[in-house]
């Protein structure tokens, strides 16, 4: 099912606008002046939501165009955790999330046969388990990006930012929004990968 919402999501890449396709394209601009492949972290407020949609895309996306090599990570300026509808529009888009330990958190997230589990839990973007230096911080969200001009020990900051499906918690379009939050950056991290193949 995964490789059916992949083969979709690149397909409807002309559903990106210009704006973010150079966004992307610069993105990818500074991923390949890199003498490495450096890894990508993703920044948001929370580490609730968007950015952990970011980090789950990219790992895939960069799995699937060959770039198995970059490490993707998450975090925010502070940590909360992982809710259900995001993890409930994974599992719609096709991944296998399971737990790790006795608590809601860490999660493990499968997205391919043939690669390691992803492991999924809110923390701050300077947790140990994320990179201290060498990666680029792509900030998902405006409060992030706003309130953290400069990340120590990133190579690199740009705001990618996205709308918050948090706005949607409660109601009965919850489900919709996070599953086109999760499509919209599903699409955008595929378009960035295959520009890498370039």
């Amino acid at each position: 099912m995964l490789e059916l919402q992949i083969a979709k999501l690149t397909k409807d890449a002309g559903q990106i606008s210009p704006d973010r396709r150079k966004l992307l394209e610069s993105i990818a601009a500074k991923i390949l002046e890199s003498d490495n492949l450096p890894a990508l972290n993703f920044i948001c407020t929370h580490n609730s939501r968007r950015s952990q949609l970011a980090q789950v895309w990219a790992k895939t996306a960069a799995h699937y165009a060959g770039f198995s090599g970059i490490e993707c990570y998450s975090g925010g300026t502070e940590a909360t955790r992982v809710p259900n509808a995001t993890l409930d529009a994974l599992r719609k888009q096709g991944f296998i999330i399971g737990k790790r330990g006795d608590g809601n958190e860490p999660l493990s997230v499968s997205y391919a046969p043939d690669a390691p589990e992803l492991e999924l839990f809110s923390k701050k973007f300077d947790h140990p388990a994320n990179p201290d230096r060498g990666f680029l911080a792509l900030m998902t969200c405006s409060d992030a990006a706003d309130n953290c001009p400069f990340v120590p020990g990133s190579n690199g900051r740009f705001a990618l930012t996205y709308q918050d499906p948090k706005v949607s918690d409660g109601t009965p379009e919850e489900a919709a929004t996070y599953l086109e939050r999760a499509d919209q950056i599903g699409r955008e991290m595929i378009y960035l990968f295959n520009l890498l193949k370039r």
